[in-house]
């Protein structure tokens, strides 16, 4: 006798079917299984829905580093234009400090590149090679227009200093590109 009752014969067994032939532990697994099967069918979606998420952050995460290098690397180029155009200007100063600037963009330039990768996009190839053409028709590379153009400030600074006027803005009229571009 199990659990209270008679042991079935073998045709009553063959008339009840699978559950007369389970013991308490299999009805009870079997009992159990529907509701383990719905939670897992709920939480399978919300868990592959929560992985998409992860990565999305993750993509997102990079190239927000990635931007910040490249406001680095910018901030550094923008530097070095300034401090290329202080040598051009004033013939007395030595090119050490323009140097120093160079290593420094070239340092930059290359933690840009170790950190994007191999897999760097196609578009950063653009980019430089627009950056190349630009550099011999666009004023910001032009550095000699730079250096007129700011002359020119000084010299109406100093006019108006002449003349006894107090400080106050005003415009350089627009200057052309340098002839040897």
């Amino acid at each position: 006798m199990r659990h209270g009752r008679s042991t079935p014969n073998r045709a009553s067994s063959r008339k009840l079917g699978i559950l007369a032939r389970l013991g308490i532990r299999g009805k009870l697994n079997l009992l159990l299984l529907p509701p383990l099967i719905a939670v897992v069918l709920v939480s399978v979606p919300f868990v592959l829905g929560q992985v998409g998420t992860a990565e999305a952050a993750n993509q997102s995460a990079q190239v927000a580093r990635n931007a910040q290098q490249l406001g680095g690397l910018v901030l550094h180029l923008q530097r070095e234009r300034l401090v290329t155009a202080a040598y051009v200007a004033n013939p007395a100063m030595t090119a050490d400090t323009m140097l120093q600037q160079q290593k420094t963009v070239d340092t930059a330039v290359e933690a840009v590149r170790s950190s994007l990768g191999p897999g760097a996009p196609d578009e950063l190839a653009a980019l430089k090679a627009k950056l190349e053409r630009n550099r011999i028709s666009h004023p910001l590379f032009d550095t000699d227009r730079f250096r007129r153009h700011i002359e020119a400030a000084y010299v109406t600074m100093w006019e108006k200093h002449q003349r006894g006027e107090p400080p106050a803005g005003f415009a350089v009229a627009p200057l052309s590109a340098s002839p040897a571009r």
